[in-house]
């Protein structure tokens, strides 16, 4: 079985509305529901008992709903690769505002207890300052995947003065790009 189906079971039979009716009902945000839908993530562990009570399901049920997914995370060890394993994504840095440093190759501040579907580097930053970007107000991260191109429209993360910006990318943009926004989170 699926989340997907165990959602809508939960929902009365219907999918069409029930990740945004569960998120409630468990207070996380509806993109993280649809994250562990899709598959993207697990959830973390102490959330795990109380989602499957919800659904009516035991721990291990629900966990069996991830299990055929092949997830990319960080392993959080110094200099070791990206394994297909279900581990944390590390904080390296901070935005604190318009323009900010950190070092992609720093050590983790924290780790962040999330896995993420992707053959890239994936780090997160914590947001510390006031942020202009609408989507990133009342979020404490934002996951980026670390990768040299993006789509019009993407939020990327890019080089500046010395500093690093967040910004929206136009078809017309010929910045140099480091990596891209995959989603901001706010811890529960």
């Amino acid at each position: 079985m699926v989340l997907k189906e165990l959602l809508a079971r939960w929902n009365k039979g219907i999918l069409r509305g029930a990740q945004r009716k569960f998120a409630a009902a468990i207070g996380v945000k509806e993109a993280t529901v649809s994250h562990w839908a899709k598959g993207d993530f697990t959830p973390d562990e102490n959330l795990r008992a109380k989602i499957a009570s919800e659904l009516g399901v035991t721990p291990e049920e629900l966990m069996r709903c991830f299990k055929s997914k092949n997830r990319h995370s960080y392993s959080g060890e110094a200099g070791a690769e990206w394994r297909a394993q279900n581990q944390s994504i590390p904080v390296i840095g901070a935005i604190t505002g318009g323009a900010f440093s950190f070092r992609p190759d720093a050590t983790p501040e924290e780790m962040l207890p999330l896995a993420y579907n992707t053959a890239q580097k994936v780090i997160a930053l914590k947001i510390t300052g006031e942020t202009l970007i609408p989507a990133a107000k009342g979020m404490d991260y934002a996951v980026i995947s670390m990768q040299n191109y993006a789509e019009s429209g993407q939020l990327a993360l890019t080089p500046k003065d010395g500093k690093h910006i967040l910004k929206y990318l136009s078809k017309k943009d010929a910045a140099e790009i480091i990596g891209v926004v995959r989603y901001f989170f706010k811890k529960p």
